[in-house]
């Protein structure tokens, strides 16, 4: 009997991909409570790079 496993496959994380709306940095400000954009934009990055590491086989 064979395993089908679902293997997905994400694009690398690009930094220069990043870009909030200003609707969407008020809005990540409020959740996280980051006020200064570069600590915000970090803290952003690098839960996605958490994530990443979470769903890379």
């Amino acid at each position: 009997m064979s395993s089908n496993k679902l293997h997905r496959t994400f694009p690398p994380l690009d930094e220069s991909q990043y870009n909030l709306s200003s609707q969407d940095a008020a809005f990540m400000k409020k959740l996280t409570g980051i006020e200064d954009d570069a600590a915000l934009k970090h803290h952003i990055l690098d839960i996605q790079a958490k994530a990443y590491k979470v769903t890379s086989p």
